[in-house]
C-alpha cells in the first residue's frame, strides 16, 4: 500500500508542474502575428518546431513568405520574428513570435496563414515529452 501511495504522490506531483503549451494566430489592428504561450504550471521546454503550408515543410521565415507571396516586397525590416527551437517557456509566458505590419499586401498574405500549421514537441523536466499542433 505505500509503494502504491508514494507512486500516486509521484504522479500527483508531476501533474503540478505540467506545461501546456500553444501556438495561435492573432489578429489585431496593428497587424497579424503568431502567438506562443505556456498556460501550464510548468516549464515547457521546446524540443523542435516543424512549419508546413499547404502540407510543405517550410525551412525559415523566409521560406514560408516567398511559398505565401514569391513577389512579396515586405522584408525584414518590417517583420519581427523570434525561433522557438531550443527554447524554455517558463509557466504562464507569452511570446510573440511572427508578426508583420497590415498594409495592402500584409492583408493579403495574412489570408494564406491559415494553410500554416505549427507542431511544437516540448518536454518538461518530469514528462519525456509531448506534442502540440495547431
Amino acid at each position: 500500500v505505500s509503494i502504491y501511495e508514494a507512486n500516486l504522490m509521484k504522479a500527483q506531483q508531476r501533474a503540478l508542474v505540467w506545461p501546456h503549451f500553444v501556438v495561435s494566430p492573432n489578429y489585431s489592428g496593428r497587424g497579424f502575428s503568431f502567438i506562443a504561450d505556456n498556460y501550464g504550471t510548468g516549464p515547457a521546454i521546446i524540443e523542435s518546431v516543424e512549419v508546413r503550408y499547404k502540407d510543405t515543410l517550410i525551412v525559415d521565415y523566409d521560406d514560408l513568405l516567398d511559398r505565401i507571396n514569391p513577389n512579396r516586397q515586405i522584408g525584414y525590416d518590417r517583420l519581427h520574428m523570434t525561433s522557438l527551437n531550443q527554447t524554455v517557456f517558463k509557466a504562464g509566458e507569452e511570446r510573440q513570435v511572427f508578426n508583420m505590419p497590415w498594409d495592402d499586401e500584409t492583408r493579403e498574405m495574412a489570408k494564406q496563414m491559415q494553410y500554416v500549421t505549427i507542431k511544437v514537441q516540448y518536454s518538461e523536466r518530469f514528462k519525456s515529452e509531448r506534442e502540440f499542433e495547431n
